[in-house]
C-alpha cells in the first residue's frame, strides 16, 4: 500500500522561512543540509551507476577466483618439480666460479659430474618439458585478461564514500554495519563480509572528507575499539593518530564555525574537556531530531517553496516516510478501483488501480506487467546500457544527480518518413499544430518489438490515452540503478509550452516538441522488487511509492494549459539493498486532443482524471489510508586512496658471467626463489579472500545487491589484486624464464 497526499488549503508564507533557530534561519539550515549532501559527488561513477555492471564484475571475479587457485596449484607443482632437480643437481647451491675453467673441466670427475647433472638428472626429471610447459603462461594470460576490467583505486574510493552516504541517508547504525548487518524498516540484511578496522577507518575518512565529522569520528572510534586486541602495532598507532587528529580538527571546526556549515556537520559538543566547559556548550540542545522538526513545518501542495526546501522535504520522505506529512483530510478520497473504461474485454479482467493523489492525478496500477515481459525488457537492456543523462537533445549531460544506466526500446516504427513529416512543421511563427500525417497512419505501423508493442497497447487501454500513433509518445526507456542509485527531484515535462525550449539554442528539441507537444503523462513500471530503499517520492504531494515488481505508477505532468505542473516534482530514493529496474513511457500531449479533452472552464487548471474515470464506470472497492516508510540517499563518489605495490625482478646483468652450465644453474636458483615468493603472496591472497567463501555457489545478482558485499568486491579487485598482479606478472621474471629455456635448449644440443 502506498500513502498519498491531498491538497492542503493553507498557503506557505515565505516569511515563515525566516524563523530564527540557534542564531541561524531555517532557510540557511536547509541549504546547509542539501549542500553537504551534494558536495560529495564526483565525476567518475560509471561502475556503480548500474547494478547490472557490478553483477557482471562479480561473475568475472567468480571465474577469476577459480583461475587463480588453479594457477597457484600449478605454480606450486611446477616449482616442486624443479626444486627436486635443483636439490639433486646442486645440493650445496650454485657452482662457484673458477678462474681456470679449462683446468676445471680437464678433471674427469668434474666433467663426469657436469654431464650427469645436465644429462641423466636433467632427463630423469623431465626438465626440458617442465621448462617448456606453457600451462602457467596460459593461466597467467587468462588472469591478466580478466583483470583488465577490474575497477581502479578511485572506484574503491567511490565505494567508501557510497557506504558513508548510505549510512547518512538511512541513519544506519555504525556498529551493525561493522558487524556486516544492514538494518532497515525493522529488518536485518546479512552481508557475506564483516568490515575490519582498516575498512572502518577508510569509511570514516570518506565521511570526514564529505563533511560528516560526527559520523566519521564515530567510525574511527569503532575501528579503534575493534583494534584493541590486535597484534598489528603499526596500524594501531596509525588509527590512534587518526582519532586524535580527527577530534582536534572536529573541535576546532565546531568552535569556530558551529555545528553546521555549508560543507560540514559536527557533534553538538566538543571532545576536549576544557573546551566543553564553554558557556555556549552547556545549554546545547541534544535533540537530534530538531532539524526534522523544522522541515516538517513546511506545507504540502505549494509549488512556491524554494528548491532547496523541496530537496530537504524529499530527503526526509525518503529517510522517514510520509506518515508525519499526512492528515486524514489528505487521505479521505484515496481509494482502490477496478478500471475497465466500459471495454467488454477488460470487464472480465479489469486493471487494479490505487489512487495516490487526486489533483494532480497520481495512481498505481498493480500487477500490470507479466514476468516474461519484464525479463524481456531487462535482457534487451543489459547489453545496451549507457550512462543516464539529463537535459534536452542539444544540451544533454551526465550528472551525479542521476546515478543509473539506461537503454531505449523502440516498440514500433512507421514505414512513411516521419522525419520529413516533423521537419515540414518547423515553426516560422510558433505554429504548434501537429505535423501532417498520411490518412490512417496506423496502416503504416510495424511492430519492432512485440512485447514492447503489447505493453504500449495495454497502457493505452489502462489510461485511456493514445500510445500507438506516430507522435503519441517516446520509446520505452529502461533504467537500472546502481549501488545507492537515485534520481534527485525533477519534473518530467520539458517546459515546451512554458517557453523553456529556445528555438535557436535547442533547435533540435524545439522541432521535435513542436510536432509532439510536451510530456503530458508518465507511465513508469517497476521491473523488479527492491528489498530496501528505492521508493519514488513526490515531496510536494507527500506521495511515496514502493517499487513493486510488475506494478506501475502513472501521473499527469501538465496543466490544462500545457504548462508544467510544479507539484509533480518527484525523485527516486537511493537503493539501499537490491537492484532497481524500471521502464518509462512518456506520453506526449498533441496526440491526446481527443483522449483527454480540456475542461470548458478556464478555472480548471488540472485534468480531472479521477472524476472522468468515476463517470466512466470505475468500480472503486475501498478507501486507502495506509502509510509506508521510505528513504533517500545521495550516492556517489570521489576522493583518493593510494594503492602501492613493489615488484621484485632480477636482470641478467646481476648474475656473474660463468659457464653456460653455471649460468643456467644460477638462473634456475634465482627463478625458483622468485616463484616461491609468488606462491607465498598467492597463498596469502587466497587465504585472505577466497578460502572461507565459495563464490561459485553465490548468486551474482543477490550478492552485489548488498552494499557491503560490493564494497569487498571492489576492494579485492581494485586495491589488493593490483598489488599481487605486479608480483605475478613480472616482465623481468618472464625474460629470465625465456633465457633459462634458451640455455637449457643449447646445453641439451651440446
Amino acid at each position: 500500500m502506498v500513502l498519498v497526499l491531498c491538497e492542503s488549503a493553507m498557503h506557505l508564507q515565505r516569511d515563515n522561512l525566516k524563523n530564527r533557530f540557534h542564531g541561524k534561519n531555517l532557510w540557511h539550515l536547509l541549504i546547509i543540509i542539501v549542500a553537504i549532501q551534494s558536495s560529495v559527488f564526483g565525476d567518475n561513477a560509471d561502475l556503480f551507476s548500474s547494478i547490472s555492471d557490478t553483477e557482471r564484475l562479480f561473475e568475472i571475479e567468480i571465474q577469476f577466483s577459480r583461475d587463480i587457485v588453479t594457477y597457484v596449484e600449478a605454480l606450486e607443482n611446477h616449482a616442486k618439480a624443479i626444486r627436486k632437480y635443483v636439490d639433486l643437481a646442486y645440493p650445496e647451491g650454485p657452482l662457484k666460479d673458477v678462474p681456470d675453467k679449462e683446468a676445471f673441466v680437464a678433471n674427469p670427475l668434474n666433467s663426469f659430474g657436469m654431464v650427469k647433472r645436465l644429462g641423466p638428472h636433467f632427463l630423469d626429471h623431465d626438465m626440458a618439458n617442465l621448462l617448456a610447459d606453457q600451462t602457467l603462461m596460459e593461466l597467467q594470460t587468462k588472469l591478466s585478461n580478466n583483470s583488465k576490467v577490474f575497477p581502479t583505486a578511485s572506484n574503491f574510493e567511490e565505494i567508501v564514500i557510497s557506504l558513508s552516504l548510505l549510512q547518512e541517508t538511512y541513519q544506519l547504525n555504525s556498529s551493525d554495519l561493522a558487524d556486516g548487518f544492514i538494518t532497515y524498516d525493522g529488518q536485518k540484511y546479512q552481508s557475506d563480509f564483516r568490515l575490519n578496522p582498516r575498512d572502518m577507518m577508510e569509511i570514516g575518512i570518506g565521511a570526514t572528507n564529505s563533511g560528516w565529522w560526527d559520523n566519521g569520528i564515530r567510525w574511527f572510534q569503532i575501528a579503534e575499539q575493534k583494534q584493541r586486541n590486535s597484534t598489528d602495532v603499526v596500524f594501531s598507532k596509525i588509527l590512534a593518530q587518526k582519532v586524535r587528529e580527527g577530534t582536534i580538527y572536529h573541535d576546532k571546526l565546531l568552535d569556530q564555525r558551529g555545528q553546521f556549515g555549508a560543507t560540514h556537520r559536527c557533534f553538538p559538543v566538543p571532545f576536549d574537556k576544557k573546551l566543553k566547559k564553554k558557556k555556549k556548550y552547556k545549554k546545547v540542545k541534544q535533540n537530534v531530531n530538531y532539524i526534522r522538526e523544522k522541515i516538517l513545518q513546511q506545507k504540502l501542495f505549494h509549488a512556491e517553496i524554494p528548491s532547496q526546501v523541496k530537496k530537504a522535504m524529499s530527503f526526509d520522505m525518503c529517510s522517514n516516510g510520509v506518515r508525519e506529512w499526512r492528515t486524514p483530510e489528505h487521505d479521505r478520497r484515496l481509494r482502490c478501483a477496478f478500471i475497465h473504461h466500459q471495454d467488454p474485454y477488460f470487464r472480465l479482467g479489469p486493471f487494479k488501480v490505487e489512487v495516490l493523489n487526486e489533483t494532480p492525478f497520481v495512481s498505481m496500477f498493480h500487477n500490470f506487467m507479466h514476468d516474461a515481459e519484464m525479463d524481456h525488457y531487462k535482457d534487451y537492456a543489459k547489453p545496451n546500457l549507457a550512462r543516464s543523462v539529463t537535459g534536452l537533445a542539444d544540451t544533454q549531460a551526465r550528472v551525479q544527480t542521476r546515478t543509473s544506466k539506461q537503454a531505449w526500446l523502440a516498440e514500433r516504427w512507421f514505414t512513411f518518413n516521419i522525419t520529413e513529416a516533423s521537419a515540414s512543421t518547423i515553426p516560422q511563427n510558433n505554429d504548434l499544430s501537429p505535423p501532417p500525417l498520411p490518412f490512417e497512419p496506423m496502416k503504416y505501423a510495424v511492430d519492432l518489438d512485440v512485447p514492447g508493442a503489447n505493453v504500449a497497447r495495454r497502457i493505452k487501454y489502462a489510461t485511456g490515452l493514445e500510445t500507438e500513433r506516430p507522435f503519441s509518445g517516446e520509446s520505452f526507456q529502461i533504467a537500472n540503478y546502481g549501488l545507492g542509485g537515485q534520481y534527485q527531484i525533477h519534473l518530467d515535462g520539458l517546459g515546451f509550452f512554458d517557453g523553456q525550449i529556445n528555438p535557436h539554442r535547442e533547435k533540435t528539441q524545439f522541432k521535435h516538441n513542436n510536432a509532439v507537444g510536451d510530456r503530458l503523462a508518465t507511465f513508469m513500471a517497476y521491473l523488479t522488487d527492491v528489498e530496501a530503499g528505492g521508493h519514488t517520492v513526490f515531496p510536494l504531494l507527500g506521495v511515496s511509492a514502493k517499487p513493486e515488481k510488475g506494478s506501475a505508477i502513472f501521473w499527469i505532468n501538465l496543466h490544462t494549459t500545457g504548462k508544467r505542473d510544479e507539484l509533480t516534482i518527484h525523485g527516486g530514493c537511493p537503493v539501499l539493498v537490491g537492484s532497481k529496474w524500471i521502464t518509462n513511457k512518456w506520453i506526449y500531449s498533441n496526440d491526446q486532443f481527443q483522449k483527454l479533452t480540456c475542461p470548458l472552464s478556464e478555472s480548471e487548471a488540472r485534468y480531472p482524471v479521477l472524476q472522468r474515470w468515476l463517470d466512466n464506470g470505475a468500480a472503486f472497492i475501498h478507501e486507502m489510508n495506509s502509510r509506508t516508510n521510505v528513504v533517500i540517499v545521495k550516492l556517489l563518489c570521489i576522493l583518493s586512496i593510494v594503492a602501492i605495490a613493489s615488484v621484485l625482478g632480477l636482470s641478467e646483468n646481476e648474475i656473474p658471467r660463468q659457464t653456460d652450465q653455471q649460468l643456467l644453474d644460477a638462473k634456475m636458483k634465482v627463478h625458483a626463489k622468485a616463484v616461491e615468493r609468488q606462491i607465498k603472496f598467492l597463498d596469502n591472497f587466497i587465504d585472505t579472500y577466497y578460502k572461507d567463501y565459495n563464490f561459485t555457489e553465490e548468486d551474482a545478482h543477490e550478492y552485489v545487491s548488498n552494499p557491503i558485499n560490493t564494497y569487498m568486491l571492489i576492494k579485492r579487485t581494485s586495491l589488493e589484486w593490483p598489488k599481487l598482479k605486479q608480483i605475478l606478472f613480472n616482465d623481468a621474471m618472464d625474460k629470465e624464464y625465456e633465457d633459462i629455456l634458451k640455455l637449457a635448449d643449447s646445453l641439451s644440443q651440446k
